[in-house]
């Protein structure tokens, strides 16, 4: 017998009351409260079907002379395939159809909830079958359109299924399979009408994912978020973690004396300051080609202003940025390059994903930290940005930028470019070998009245600075207004950042290039990289694209 055979005859009791959303369908089958309900499973879903009550009652009663069976039987309900042959099989509605990409995992459970061993089943006794899911909000079963103009929002979704002892090998197989297919680490290239039934000890067999889980002590609410929230769909989807407490400067110890290839992700609870932290260490160890490949992902827990990396990788995938989305990421996403850019002063080189700032020493935020006053923060609820805005003068200084067209030219992948033998204290910054001002060197020479560097597509959740911008497209972007402008262009910028459309205005010009150097007139200007205040008096920046890697969803293209 194979899997698709068995799952056919197998038919489980939905014991919670159908979604509400699937009344008229309810109606349409005639079922009663709780349903039997058959698995289906292909290559791109998990299709429940609803048992109609008349083909329960053909499958059960072939012929007039049949004896009719005990209640405990129908809710098994497993037919003979002579049975199943001499009646028609009606189009049975669907209860739920589910793609494997929004499945968590499965789990056997006692009738209390609590997790099943098999050696402790009893053969008339009922347990349940626990399916989660992610899906998208709003999903219907009418193939009709999500929104697409909208990101994508989930929430953790449980269906429960009853079943007896006896039947526990049926629905072991069941259960491998729905763990199997919903792990993102194994493609789906079989069909299930090849696959052959499991052994026993088989269908309990499989590797747990491990999970590091390194939370900022500086977000109060980070430790009781994650455990509501984070922690119970990291447990549905198999994934084993070891949690801890940290601070800044911890966390950057920590990644020098990580262990490698231990943890498939190292999960970064807290913003973009942090996970800055944790990089800086990756990249201070002696093996720091190694260590920088370790994937890693970050969790936004109040989705405010210092989560630009979060809100990137939610666009990246045309998802909300929230914490069941950020979750859901970690745990059906991917390892994917990342661009990490060399900062360097002189004295001592940063390593940054996200952005450079700079602030003019005669501005109103030059004595408070920057991380909390940067000119991308959280640009609408500000009154102190509307007073800087109208009373700053413009920046003065020079950039310096690598000409080249973005769309056009790929840079290449920095470990393709750049063998693992070679032996490097650090990236080199070989891109400064020309002399500034000559070959494919452009000068800008302020004033400037606004100058942002950013790496990604969000500089902040309301900061859309460089919407063309992508995880590993080897580029940071240039986006400044001159100082012929009017101080009214940068209020209109900043009203319009929030959705991208800065760009459609003449004051508001951006390049992608990749490389930069950045040199304030004044020295006592502040230069801040990822959040981070660094010295001057100028700063050099490369791009290495795909240096690091991060776990995400597959980029989904805008609309």
């Amino acid at each position: 017998m194979s899997l698709a055979q068995l799952f056919e005859d197998l038919h489980l009791e939905s014991c919670q009351p159908p979604d509400e959303r699937f009344a008229w369908l309810h109606r349409r089958s005639q079922h009663t409260q709780h349903p039997l309900v058959q698995f289906e499973l292909s290559k791109t879903h998990c299709t429940l079907r609803i048992v109609a009550k008349q083909r329960r009652r053909k499958e059960l009663v072939p012929d007039r002379r049949c004896k009719s069976l005990n209640h405990e039987r129908t809710l098994s309900a497993v037919t003979t395939g002579s049975i199943a042959d001499e009646c028609e099989k009606p189009e049975d509605p669907i209860l739920m159809e589910l793609k494997w990409e929004d499945v968590l995992g499965a789990h056997l459970q006692t009738a209390c909830g609590r997790p099943l061993s098999r050696r402790s089943v009893v053969p008339r006794r009922v347990y349940m079958l626990a399916l989660y899911a992610c899906p998208p909000e709003g999903l219907l079963l009418e193939k009709q359109k999500h929104k697409d103009n909208q990101p994508t929002k989930r929430s953790p979704r449980q269906w429960t299924f009853r079943f007896y002892g006896d039947e526990i090998d049926q629905v072991a197989q069941l259960h491998h399979a729905l763990n199997r297919w919903a792990d993102p680490r194994k493609s789906i290239s079989e069909d299930i009408s090849d696959l052959i039934l499991l052994k026993p000890d088989e269908t309990s067999a499989g590797s747990l994912r491990k999970f590091r889980v390194l939370i900022d002590s500086k977000e109060g609410s980070g430790r009781s978020k994650y455990e509501q929230i984070v922690a119970p769909m990291f447990q549905v989807a198999n994934i084993e973690t070891t949690v801890d407490v940290v601070e800044d400067n911890i966390v950057r110890d920590i990644a020098k004396q990580l262990p490698l290839r231990q943890f498939e992700c190292i999960t970064i609870v807290g913003g973009d300051s942090f996970a800055h932290e944790f990089i800086q260490g990756l990249m201070a160890r002696t093996d720091w080609r190694q260590a920088i490949r370790q994937p890693f992902g970050i969790l936004p827990i109040d989705c405010g202003s210092n989560n630009g990396l979060s809100a990137s990788i939610a666009h990246h995938s045309h998802g909300c940025l929230n914490l069941e989305n950020a979750a859901f990421a970690l745990i059906k996403g991917r390892p994917q390059d990342l661009d990490i850019t060399s900062v360097c002063n002189g004295n001592e080189t940063r390593y940054s994903f996200l952005k450079l700032e700079w602030t003019p020493s005669n501005s109103n935020q030059a004595t408070i930290p920057m991380h909390k006053t940067g000119i991308l923060r959280d640009l609408r609820h500000s009154m102190s940005l509307r007073r800087q805005v109208t009373r700053k003068s413009p920046y003065s200084g020079r950039i310096w930028y690598l000409s080249q067209d973005a769309d056009d030219h790929q840079p290449t992948r920095y470990f393709q470019e750049h063998s693992d033998d070679e032996e490097e204290a650090e990236p080199a910054l070989d891109l400064f070998t020309t002399e500034l001002g000559f070959d494919k060197w452009v000068e800008l020479t302020g004033p400037f009245r606004s100058a942002w560097v950013t790496n990604t597509s969000h500089a902040t959740p309301t900061a859309f600075v460089a919407p063309g911008a992508q995880l590993d497209d080897g580029y940071t972007y240039l986006t400044f207004i001159d100082g012929t402008q009017p101080r009214s262009e940068v209020w209109r910028m900043l009203f319009s950042v929030e959705s991208g459309r800065h760009l459609k205005r003449p004051a508001v010009q951006q390049i992608g290039t990749r490389a930069l150097k950045l040199e304030p007139a004044c020295t006592s200007d502040r230069l801040c990289v990822d959040g981070h205040t660094m010295e001057g008096p100028s700063l050099v920046a490369q791009v290495h694209r795909g240096l690091a890697r991060i776990v995400a969803l597959p980029r989904q293209r805008q609309r």
